[in-house]
């Protein structure tokens, strides 16, 4: 359901990502899921804004909000983000 948000993320539609986030809030099993993080607008502009899948864009969400130091692995797309300053191990093998 989180993937509604991506398409008005990555089109700046500013009402359609509200509607979405209205509706992930009002919907109970969904709501959990935006309790998770601190800025439940991290993962979906993550998906848009670096063309992550869903996972990945979760992963790079919760390293940004732990404010980590180091993000280490082996998946080449995270280097899309900038801000995370991914390190991709099969370079340093």
């Amino acid at each position: 359901m989180r993937e509604l948000r991506v398409k008005p993320d990555r089109e700046s539609d500013e009402e359609n990502v509200n509607k979405c986030y209205i509706l992930l809030s009002l919907t109970p099993i969904l709501s959990g899921s935006l309790r998770l993080f601190k800025s439940p607008n991290l993962q979906p502009r993550f998906a848009a804004n670096y063309r992550l899948r869903t996972l990945d864009a979760f992963e790079a969400a919760t390293a940004m909000q732990a404010q980590a130091t180091a993000f280490l692995t082996h998946n080449p797309v995270f280097e899309r983000v900038s801000r995370l300053g991914a390190l991709v191990l099969d370079r340093f093998v």
